[in-house]
């Protein structure tokens, strides 16, 4: 069964724009990353490398929990109301296509606006955005990347609740902060390029919400608590080893 998720502080996840695979994701999951953020399409089709009800139940499937976040235009795009009213409901359309269910965090991309840039056409279309997504019970959230054109005090001021940080410099949001940070990662983690994502709750108890299928979702954890013991006894063997090696040293023979 799909369930919705709240995404615990502590938690690595990460964001990709390349389609997951079965082995991708399970190797992802035990390499200690608990849950995956895919990309929606901007436009009314959905293109092929974007996240799709196939790739949802591969994902979950993995035992990663499964958040969206929709693709943003080039650099020097221009947000206004009305365009931020069909990006929602393409956003809408494609999420349900997907198999999101209600409850799920759905995020924003805000990023390259053409600088300088009117802020009150900036939040006019954030607006119309997060009612379309909020229509279906999605959860929006609102990733600041750079150029977002507003201030930490106009971001603050959204009707949305949860703000994800990108790895560029961006403003801070007064009061509430951040409940996810990103961060760069070099090269590819099992063949693939990722950013990861580390959730953090913000200052006002807000934390993102994915989706599981709760019976893969157990199994996953249970194997990384059976994985964490093995582990432990490994290491503790070692010692064990070690310190008898040590004191057949000192032992005359």
């Amino acid at each position: 069964m799909l369930i919705p998720k709240t995404i615990q502080p502590g938690w690595v996840g990460f964001d990709t724009d390349t389609k997951l695979t079965a082995d991708v994701c399970g190797a992802l999951r035990s390499y200690g990353y608990r849950f995956a953020v895919r990309y929606l399409s901007i436009g009314p089709e959905c293109a092929p490398n974007d996240l799709d009800h196939d790739e949802m139940v591969t994902i979950t499937q993995a035992g990663l929990a499964l958040m969206a976040v929709q693709h943003v235009r080039f650099p020097g795009w221009r947000p206004v109301k009305a365009l931020g009213m069909s990006d929602g409901a393409n956003a809408v359309t494609h999420a349900l296509n997907a198999g999101l269910i209600a409850g799920v965090s759905v995020w924003n991309d805000l990023e390259g606006v053409q600088q300088p840039y009117v802020s009150q056409n900036i939040i006019d279309y954030l607006e119309a955005w997060y009612d379309q997504v909020r229509r279906p019970a999605y959860l929006p959230g609102q990733y600041v990347g750079v150029n977002c054109g507003l201030t930490g005090e106009q971001l603050w001021n959204l009707s949305v609740t949860r703000y994800w940080k990108s790895a560029g410099d961006v403003p801070d949001v007064p009061n509430r902060g951040y409940c996810m940070v990103q961060s760069l990662v070099p090269g590819t983690v099992a063949g693939i390029s990722i950013d990861r994502d580390e959730v953090c709750q913000d200052n006002l108890g807000g934390l993102p919400v994915g989706m599981v299928d709760d019976i893969a979702w157990q199994r996953a954890e249970d194997r990384a608590v059976t994985a964490d013991i093995q582990a432990n006894l490994d290491q503790a063997v070692k010692l064990i080893q070690t310190v008898r090696g040590r004191i057949a040293g000192l032992v005359p023979a």
